[in-house]
């Protein structure tokens, strides 16, 4: 495990971790499908959404068979963030470069110029749809000629009409 550094908040540095099949890692806890603080496993698939599939070394409450495919109890999908990797550890020197540069906005712009932008977007918006507005008539056109499935509807209460009448 890597020491601990005061200067880096502890939910980013579970959340950067890389897994890959055969990776050995240790449970850190903070969800109910995680085994104990502290058990080694391996890595023995990892899937899209993120979540990690290990085998622990012993058993414990909670843990499953994964259909069959190891001991009872040893196994679990589990996600990422309950987990450190042993084999390919966080570079802490990169996790403080990355954090650096989102503190100085070289990625996302400001939330106030954002909210400027939509404003923005939101007016441009309304003058084309005024602009469209100003083209199209008032006037109602011509009401479109009927099909034939329209006429048999019609009849058939055309029909209820005058056999109610008489």
């Amino acid at each position: 495990l890597t020491p601990p550094d005061p200067s880096l908040p502890r939910p980013y540095l579970l959340k950067v971790g890389q897994f890959a099949i055969g990776d050995r890692v240790v449970s850190v806890g903070g969800h109910p499908n995680a085994p104990p603080f502290g058990s080694l496993g391996v890595v023995v698939s990892v899937y899209p959404n993120g979540l990690v599939e290990a085998i622990f070394d012993s058993s414990y409450l909670g843990g499953k068979d994964l259909y069959g495919r190891c001991k009872k109890g040893t196994g679990n999908i589990v996600p990422p963030f309950c987990l450190v990797n042993k084999t390919r550890p966080v570079d802490l020197t990169q996790v403080k470069k990355r954090q650096q540069q989102q503190a100085k906005g070289s990625g996302k712009p400001k939330p106030q110029a954002q909210k400027q932008q939509k404003q923005q977007q939101k007016k441009k918006a309304t003058q084309q749809v005024q602009q469209k507005m100003e083209g199209m008539s008032v006037s109602d056109p011509p009401a479109p000629a009927k099909k034939p499935e329209e006429k048999l509807a019609n009849a058939g209460n055309a029909l209820l009409k005058m056999l109610q009448k008489k």
